[in-house]
């Protein structure tokens, strides 16, 4: 059986590897991110982290739970924009129109950039397609899996 540690350790390298595939989609297969794409790698990267952290804390009794539930709260919150992502996927075409992203990244604080981000540009109904799914199917099911998993080992280590 897999301690906690161990699962929090697999969680976090299972993220970085979809951040190494990504880098990869991007520069040898061509496919540019969208915004709504740059935060689900934000996203995966925050998971990371807090995974990496929580493996390497390595907390026992009710500290797993801290862990696993955040490891989840980040799972979920991936999951939202995945969700967002295949719901303006599914919409009718849209015709881009207005200033382009590298513009706002320059101009934009932060928390305005995340909301314009969030909210989908025309960019974002593309449908980039690996193995016949669209990468924000793939991405939701990483997100899920992911949480499901530190919440599990949490659940299944007793704190070992």
């Amino acid at each position: 059986m897999f301690t906690d540690r161990a699962v929090f350790l697999a969680v976090a390298l299972a993220a970085a590897g979809v951040l190494v595939a990504a880098w990869l989609l991007e520069t040898v297969g061509g496919m540019e991110p969208c915004p709504l794409c740059w935060v689900q790698r934000g996203v995966f990267a925050l998971l990371a982290v807090v995974a990496l952290v929580a493996a390497l804390h390595g907390p026992r009794g009710w500290g797993r739970w801290v862990y696993a539930a955040t490891v989840g709260g980040v799972a979920l919150a991936g999951v939202l924009v995945a969700a967002r992502h295949i719901q303006i996927q599914l919409q009718p075409p849209v015709i881009g129109c207005g200033v382009g992203w590298e513009t706002l990244v320059e101009r934009l604080p932060w928390h305005e950039l995340l909301t314009k981000a969030l909210a989908g540009t025309a960019d974002c109904a593309n449908v980039d397609a690996v193995m016949g799914l669209p990468l924000p199917v793939w991405t939701l099911g990483l997100y899920l899996g992911l949480g499901a998993a530190a919440v599990a080992g949490a659940a299944r280590s007793g704190g070992r």
